[in-house]
């Protein structure tokens, strides 16, 4: 059986040097030479600014959700169910959040707000006329499918983002 003198450390997944920390340790103690990078070398993506245009929460006694309607002036042909990435911190790994995009051409994130959740917070505490940064990850794996005559969505509240876009989309490439 194994055995470890090491205090268990709780490491956020987004937090690499916590975990560089604990490896360290462990390194030690079993004699092993590991070797990590200083930094984790993140994709670079091109950060744009978004301005919150609607909000509304939703309370439903368990959990508080908030709905952003959003645009920027810069912004690419974003479809729905492609990502945003959002950074809590420049220096944190980006949170992916999916996108839907609604029938004015504006974008829509619907989102949990966790208790110690940094960018559903950060989403949450935001007013109309205030913004954001994010950058756009294009999607091609969740897209809705045009050859199905009949599709079935399941969402868990939150992930009904992406098939609001989807939704809209499709009427309107219906006569």
């Amino acid at each position: 059986a194994y055995e470890s003198s090491l205090e268990p450390v709780l490491v956020d997944r987004n937090d690499y040097q916590t975990f560089k920390g604990w490896a360290a340790s462990w390194a030690q103690q079993t004699g092993i030479d590991l070797k990590l990078p200083d930094q984790l070398k993140a994709p670079r993506e091109k950060y744009r600014r978004y301005r919150v245009v609607n909000k509304w929460l939703v309370e439903d006694g368990f959990t508080q959700t908030v709905h952003l309607e959003f645009r920027s002036n810069k912004q690419k042909q974003i479809k729905p169910g492609d990502l945003l990435a959002i950074q809590p911190t420049p220096t944190e790994e980006p949170r992916l959040y999916s996108v839907g995009k609604l029938s004015n051409g504006n974008l829509f994130l619907a989102v949990k707000k966790h208790p110690y959740g940094k960018v559903s917070s950060l989403l949450y505490q935001l007013s109309i006329g205030d913004s954001f940064k994010g950058a756009h990850r294009e999607s091609t794996h969740f897209r809705f499918p045009h050859t199905a005559p009949k599709v079935i969505m399941i969402a868990n509240g939150t992930g009904v983002g992406p098939f609001v876009g989807m939704v809209n989309d499709q009427a309107s490439h219906v006569p």
